[in-house]
């Protein structure tokens, strides 16, 4: 069902038609004036007959002449950017699900019924607080509270007790397990393509199968506080990233049913996305990349030149890489494609993270770009990128997130069992 309204800019008295696709989930939608840039916020309440929540404008009840100016807003859909509408019947479509249902075919229309069910639930779990229990109890481990996380994890068990063999929780391997092992069945994989979990756990196993053990338990013992450090910061990543799933679900649908690329951004966007709320997650999330890199960075060493230590082009990691200058030279000193443990990094922007960390940014809603200003050598160099491949960067970066939360969960495992002699209790 499509909501048909019209409201009018409390700075200028512009007329504005908005067009919105009637949706469970109740998100607010942000849009710029197109007369004087005022940004308008808008929020429906389908309970009470759709009604409007508005800020710096107002509703009014009779329909205005054409030409008008018009949006699409939709909670789950890429929808029409604010045009101007000469006619009462659109020229793209009736409405942002059809004009979707046309794009995708019948194949397309199925993956999105099980994308957008797999969000709703994931949206479900979150008001719940699943993402903030799992943060809560992964800080009583790292807070030496054992008892505690036992105790917590002990709780979990349950949950996931059709695809464990522990039978109990008696120690920290267990523990450790349990709690992983419910991060990953939590519906996080809907945020990610297809099989990309399952090849993040083939590329962990090789940790326990090919790697050298000394090396690795070296490389654990030695840098102990700094991995788990790393492994509470990005519990609490995707405990901010959970606040924000459904505002990313347009493109997480698109690039599911492989039509990313098909879509022509210079009409099409999302009405969903909050840039305030999504750069303050590609900034957090871009430094503790940077930061966690140096996992991928000690396992391509131990595989490639036997030695955690050994970096490419003759570096060291204890020396080179903790002194190095800009973590962002770590992409070029220290990371190759071709080995093992490496993913393609095309989502760190620096340049969108320095504007970004300096506040010089800014953002249309009308045409939904992004102008990125960053200062070099005296000059200011300027990125623009549309909203919605700005979405796509912050999911790319909790594709990133998970894999090395991965990889983390392996060494941590390897370490209980070589080193503190755990077994699981099976």
């Amino acid at each position: 069902m499509l909501i048909n309204k019209f409201i009018s800019c409390r700075t200028c008295n512009e007329k504005i038609n908005i067009r919105i696709q009637a949706e469970d989930n109740r998100i607010p939608f942000i849009i710029n004036c197109p007369k004087c840039s005022t940004e308008i916020s808008v929020e429906i309440d389908l309970s009470k007959n759709g009604e409007l929540k508005l800020k710096n404008a107002s509703e009014f009840q009779d329909i205005p002449g054409f030409p008008l100016w018009c949006v699409e807003l939709s909670a789950g859909l890429p929808v029409r950017k604010m045009y101007l509408r000469d006619s009462i019947i659109p020229d793209h479509g009736f409405s942002p699900f059809l004009t979707t249902l046309q794009q995708f075919g019948e194949d397309g229309f199925e993956i999105f019924t099980t994308v957008m069910g797999q969000i709703t639930v994931l949206n479900e779990r979150t008001q719940k607080g699943l993402f903030e229990d799992f943060l809560r109890i992964n800080n009583l481990l790292r807070n030496s509270n054992e008892k505690f996380f036992l105790r917590e994890t002990q709780k979990l068990l349950h949950y996931i007790s059709k695809y464990t063999s522990i039978v109990k929780v008696n120690n920290l391997l267990d523990g450790v397990m349990v709690l992983h092992q419910n991060f990953i069945s939590s519906g996080i994989t809907a945020l990610l393509e297809d099989k990309a979990l399952k090849n993040y756990m083939e590329i962990s196993k090789r940790i326990n199968v090919s790697l050298n053990k000394k090396q690795l338990l070296e490389y654990c013992s030695r840098y102990e506080k700094t991995i788990n450090q790393l492994e509470n910061r990005s519990y609490s990543l995707v405990r901010d990233f959970s606040g924000v799933f459904p505002q990313l679900s347009p493109v997480v649908l698109l690039v599911k049913v492989n039509k990313y690329d098909e879509i022509d951004q210079e009409k099409y966007g999302i009405s969903t996305a909050i840039y305030r709320d999504l750069k303050q997650l590609y900034a957090s999330s871009y430094e503790w990349l940077l930061d966690a890199l140096d996992v991928v960075i000690a396992l391509n060493n131990i595989s490639e030149r036997q030695e955690y230590s050994k970096c490419l082009k003759n570096k060291d990691f204890n020396n080179d890489l903790q002194m190095v200058n800009s973590k962002y030279q770590k992409i070029d000193m220290f990371i190759s494609g071709d080995e093992p443990f490496s993913k393609p990094l095309t989502n760190i922007n620096n340049k969108v993270r320095n504007a970004i960390q300096h506040y010089n940014d800014e953002i249309d809603y009308v045409n939904q770009k992004i102008s990125f200003y960053d200062k070099y050598k005296g000059k200011i160099r300027v990125e623009e990128i549309y909203l919605m491949d700005f979405a796509k960067l912050c999911i790319e970066n909790f594709a990133w997130i998970i894999y090395i939360m991965e990889l983390i969960y392996n060494l941590q495992k390897f370490e209980l069992i070589l080193a503190k002699g755990l077994e699981p209790s099976v």
